[in-house]
């Protein structure tokens, strides 16, 4: 079989034939109504029950929990008009932790709150996890934080889609991620903190809201690397000064490419100790709608590429650089090979047959440049 564009939709439809099983184990409904052919009304039963390669569909409803946690390798899916509450204080929400390599974690398609502490957490992850179309909002409280994902020590998360705001944050320690897509607007406290983490800013909005008590910029760093493509990082006129839009420790790496725009009202954009590299990157983003997935391709012209998928897997380091696609010929196929003949180019795929929840890692390979998180995305099927 070829890498002709039939060639290659052919194997797509091989693998998802031959693999999809394997993958999806068991469906699962959560119904809080109890309506026809449900298993569970909550989500901590539903989630305890759930083994790697099961998925569970949630139908429409207002659910509040104390505390969820798992270490499987599942897929939850709103099936629209869900939002999940949690209503502890501190160590509550939604915990993601020990998750094994060559497994993936997805969550998707729901409204989030938390009374006090981040709502999601992800802690000692090899897998993959993928926070996709989320929409956070405070708690009761309306305390900084009420809402946020903290990711620790994790070396594969994709945040796609998420809109957080208020006093809300995405943190990143000790961790690898990507953040593609998504609206982060801070109030009093930074939208984004990253310590000692490699991330990836592509498609999104940061800002921080208008607030009289606005100490920070949008963007907080302490160490790592930070690299922003395709994206608007502002700052705004706090109540007593002016502050950057990323405020930047411990020598942080911070690559900008030429299509991003990082302001701040009065004075320098970045401050704070930092390593600033201007550079056109390669990046990569997926959207998915009506059973079509499109890939969208970003780099230097002339490039050569190749954008392969696969099933989760742990990130392989070669000497170029990291592929986070299975290297397995029987777990991957190729999506699309070519040359970019202009900065940007974008790639159809048909993905109604894929089952629902199913979560894939798509990567484009420049061959003559750098492979790094900003090659790789997590897609989650509808």
């Amino acid at each position: 079989m070829t890498n002709s564009l039939p060639g290659i939709l052919a194997r797509i439809g091989l693998l998802l034939t031959c693999a999809a099983p394997a993958y999806s184990q068991t469906i699962w409904i959560l119904d809080k109504a109890a309506g026809p052919g449900h298993d569970f009304t909550t989500f901590q039963a539903a989630v305890a029950a759930a083994t790697t390669g099961d998925t569970i569909l949630v139908r429409a409803g207002a659910y509040t929990e104390t505390a969820v946690s798992t270490d499987q390798g599942i897929s939850i899916v709103g099936l629209g008009g869900v939002s999940l509450s949690f209503n502890s204080l501190g160590s509550g929400g939604l915990t993601v932790h020990d998750l094994p390599e060559d497994t993936a974690f997805a969550l998707r398609g729901m409204r989030l709150s938390h009374l006090f502490g981040p709502a999601v957490r992800t802690v000692d992850c090899r897998g993959l996890v993928v926070f996709d179309d989320l929409e956070g909002t405070l708690g009761g409280l309306g305390i900084p934080e009420g809402l946020g994902f903290s990711i620790e020590n994790c070396q594969q998360a994709h945040l796609h889609g998420v809109f957080v705001r208020g006093g809300s944050r995405v943190t990143f320690t000790d961790s690898s991620g990507v953040v593609t897509y998504s609206a982060l607007e801070g109030q009093i406290s930074a939208s984004l903190a990253i310590d000692n983490s490699d991330v990836l800013v592509d498609h999104c909005t940061i800002s921080s809201e208008p607030h009289p008590f606005q100490f920070i910029g949008p963007v907080m760093t302490d160490g790592g690397r930070l690299t922003v493509t395709r994206s608007s990082i502002q700052s705004i006129m706090g109540a007593l000064q002016t502050h950057p839009a990323i405020t930047a420790n411990n020598g942080t790496v911070i690559r900008v490419d030429p299509t991003a725009s990082i302001t701040a009202p009065t004075g320098p954009p970045i401050g704070g100790s930092f390593v600033q590299q201007n550079a056109e990157l390669v990046s990569l983003a997926q959207t998915t709608s009506g059973g079509v997935t499109t890939l969208d391709l970003q780099g230097r012209s002339g490039a050569v590429f190749a954008t392969v998928a696969s099933f989760a897997t742990a990130v392989t380091r070669l000497p170029w650089g990291d592929v986070w696609v299975n290297l397995d010929p029987q777990k991957q196929v190729v999506l699309d090979v070519g040359v970019l003949s202009q900065r940007q180019h974008l790639r159809t795929i048909p993905s109604a047959a894929l089952p629902a929840g199913l979560v894939l890692v798509v990567q484009s390979a420049i061959l003559d440049g750098h492979l790094s998180i900003s090659n790789a995305v997590g897609l989650v099927t509808n």
